[in-house]
């Protein structure tokens, strides 16, 4: 089986460690599972990473976002590459493994290639002390927010909460389903929304049913990488996802409940959206639970 480079997308055959091509940054790359990435350049060791962001305000590194879980930096010296920075080591270690996990499913069931929705590839580098190095997303030209400052831009998918959209969020600069389209290039095309739509269904229902997990707190940032340049939108911050027992009664209300608490799906804009995250769960013998769910959600 071969494994393609997250970065330069060359396919090897082997699960050792590699030399990718000069288009890949003159860098090695190592599997993680079935889901190959790639390390920064050589010359971002983890010294040069702690001297840039464990001080940011020493440094000059800028700060694209913050949570619960770290805040996120960028340095000029090196735009492609975001570092998350956390005192907690022991999560930040978990989500680094958590990601690897997921990547290793959707690899298995080719939804790293969906045309509008990815997961950040997992992180390339991790310090121990709690430096997390990942590829930077970019924001679009023309999002709204603050772009002196490289604000990430997150995206509501489904049914817009907020009384304000322009309100600022702790993690970044909150835009509507609208906006989200727009910065798409999906606009008003009803076939191109239903795309996204399944697209979200068929991943959510990948996390759930097939790697058990209840996906929450997750966030949809719209923009590039330096390694894809085109826009989508690009799920981050697996932080507080947690396991879920498929077989408990507590599952319903547990994978429920990142449906209610955040507008990213779609599930009040019709059948889309629903028909492919239970078509996932059915295929993973989970139909009935998928139904109960999306009952519970809606």
């Amino acid at each position: 089986m071969a494994h393609q480079c997250a970065t330069c997308g060359v396919k090897q055959a082997t699960l050792a460690l590699l030399t990718c091509s000069a288009s890949c940054l003159g860098a090695a790359s190592v599997s993680l599972g079935e889901a190959l990435v790639c390390h920064p350049p050589r010359d971002l060791t983890e010294d040069v990473v702690r001297e840039l962001y464990s001080d940011p305000d020493v440094s000059g590194a800028q700060l694209i976002g913050m949570g619960a879980q770290g805040s996120v930096y960028w340095h000029d010296r090196f735009p492609e590459w975001a570092v998350k920075a956390t005192t907690d080591v022991t999560a930040v270690t978990r989500e680094f493994t958590l990601q690897c996990d997921f990547h290793e499913q959707l690899d298995k069931w080719n939804l790293d290639a969906l045309r509008y929705v990815r997961l950040v590839r997992a992180p390339m580098l991790l310090t121990d002390d709690g430096l997390m190095v990942m590829q930077r997303i970019v924001r679009p030209t023309g999002a709204p927010g603050d772009a002196a400052r490289q604000q990430a831009v997150q995206a509501y998918v489904g049914q817009i909460t907020n009384a304000d959209m322009g309100d600022r969020g702790k993690r970044g600069y909150y835009v509507s389903r609208a906006t989200t389209l727009g910065l798409l290039g999906i606009g008003d095309d009803a076939m191109q929304q239903d795309v996204l739509d399944e697209e979200l269904g068929r991943l959510l229902g990948t996390i759930h049913y097939r790697v058990g997990n209840d996906f929450s707190d997750v966030e949809f940032l719209v923009g590039s990488t330096a390694h894809d340049p085109t826009v989508r939108l690009r799920v981050v911050d697996f932080g507080l996802c947690l396991g879920v027992p498929l077989d408990k009664a507590e599952a319903v209300d547990r994978l429920a409940a990142p449906l209610i608490a955040e507008p990213h799906y779609p599930i009040d804009r019709g059948e889309v959206f629903k028909s492919a995250y239970l078509q996932v769960a059915t295929a993973a013998g989970h139909a009935d639970l998928a139904r109960r769910v999306l009952d519970e959600a809606m």
